[in-house]
């Protein structure tokens, strides 16, 4: 089997295994939360955070990541091309750390600066 095949393989894997658990997450939340106030008042936030996901998942960072790391490996070696990988990854943790904050800072205010309040 061509290493093409086993990888494209890993990633349906992968994405099936993500929407499964998306899927049971939703169950989840409907069973504890049902149509109560607090689900009302959390559950307009979350558009928020999917559009996050939506601008930089979907395999756009993949299709614009991809060859660059291989030109990095062909022109500058395999260490090279692994320190660039860390450099990007550590960049995007960062990022999102960063709007994680942002996000529970701004929900903070929203809540009159009361913890514990919704």
């Amino acid at each position: 089997m061509s290493q093409m095949l086993k990888s494209s393989g890993a990633m349906a894997a992968a994405t099936l295994t993500s929407r499964v658990l998306g899927m049971v997450r939703e169950m989840v939340y409907a069973a504890f939360m049902g149509k109560r106030p607090v689900a009302q008042c959390v559950h307009p936030r979350l558009p928020g955070a999917q559009l996050f996901r939506r601008l930089l998942a979907k395999a756009r960072w993949t299709a614009a990541f991809i060859p660059i790391f291989k030109q990095k490996e062909f022109t500058h070696g395999e260490m090279e091309m692994w320190r660039s990988a860390n450099a990007v990854i550590s960049g995007l943790v960062t990022a999102a750390a960063g709007v994680t904050v942002v996000a529970v800072l701004g929900n903070f205010r929203l809540a009159g600066g009361r913890p514990g309040t919704v």
